[in-house]
């Protein structure tokens, strides 16, 4: 499958990475999307590495990075069985309960994320390569995980929910 036709706008901002080869260019891909809608139009790109078969549900994403990308900013969340992760320089903006960024999410539906996932673009950039390469959590950022529902850095011992609560829709 090409990544072209994986990132069609019109489908939504969703990439089955199992569906890639670890070589694909799909940063070059999501550059030039950056460079047409920039800012004016911030996607948060859900690129999922692994599904979990749910007996309830059926299957759904259990392992995936969430890329936004808005110009020169963009957004990193890496979530893993339940887990969440953002960029350890956000720390500080846990606090800021009104630190929303506005996006598209990966149905194309307007949501927003906590301003403590922000970074560089380029860093997103990096990160989404080394995903897309190793179907690994990302080191090129220095990540810290965070308690989904409140927004607290997470101690080595505490539960996590499977539902995350970091990003909301609008």
């Amino acid at each position: 499958m090409l990544v072209t036709d994986l990132l069609d706008e019109d489908l939504g901002n969703y990439v089955d990475l199992t569906q890639l080869s670890a070589d694909a260019d799909l940063v070059g891909e999501l550059r030039v999307l950056n460079s047409r809608h920039g800012s004016a139009l911030p996607r948060l790109w859900q690129l999922v590495v692994e599904f979990d078969e749910n007996d309830h549900w059926g299957s759904g994403p259990a392992i995936w990075l969430e890329a936004g990308i808005a110009g020169p900013r963009g957004a990193l969340i890496w979530v893993e069985h339940g887990r969440v992760f953002i960029p350890a320089v956000g720390r500080h903006r846990l606090r800021d309960d009104h630190d929303w960024l506005s996006y598209l999410d990966w149905s194309g539906t307007p949501c927003g994320v906590r301003g403590a996932a922000s970074i560089p673009v380029e860093q997103v950039f990096a990160a989404a390569r080394e995903v897309v390469s190793t179907r690994r959590r990302p080191t090129v950022v220095d990540l810290t995980e965070v308690d989904a529902d409140r927004f607290e850095i997470v101690g080595p011992r505490q539960e996590h929910h499977a539902d995350s609560a970091f990003h909301r829709t609008a």
